[in-house]
């Protein structure tokens, strides 16, 4: 082989290898940002429903309290939101937010809290329906961190 030829495949070879590297690099990159970017998004997004469902749920629990109820139309949202939440949380956020959901109904047939009764109830736990929602909820969350 003729020398000129072997300092030519060199060159060619170097370039060849010099390129793929670099592609390869920013291909890298770039996959390492989308993945980044969509976990956040979907972190995002569960915090979204999760704190949209806190409100929801707190509002209706403390109208549970104040109010005896045949109608359920009240609780629409909240079962729609544990129907978006079944598409991507984990068993024990989803199992947490039906246990919520079956206290507020629970609340709602069971007597009205009087306004003088209310520390009493809050000294006894009462007023704590959505820590185990949070608390399964702030788990699933760490786990994007």
């Amino acid at each position: 082989m003729e020398p000129s030829y072997a300092a030519m495949f060199g060159a060619l070879a170097g370039s060849l290898i010099g390129g793929l590297t670099s592609f390869s690099t920013v291909w890298f990159q770039q996959r390492a940002q989308h993945r980044e970017r969509k976990t956040e998004a979907d972190r995002l997004r569960r915090e979204t429903l999760y704190a949209e469902f806190i409100r929801e749920a707190s509002r209706l629990y403390g109208d549970a309290m104040t109010h005896e109820k045949d109608d359920v139309t009240d609780l629409a949202g909240l079962y729609a939101a544990v129907n978006q939440m079944r598409l991507f949380a984990t068993p024990a956020v989803i199992e947490s937010a039906e246990r919520t959901m079956d206290d507020i109904v629970k609340t709602y047939l069971t007597a009205n809290v009087p306004l003088h009764a209310m520390a009493r109830f809050a000294e006894a736990g009462g007023m704590r329906p959505m820590n185990a929602f949070a608390a399964a909820c702030r788990q699933e969350l760490e786990a994007f961190v």
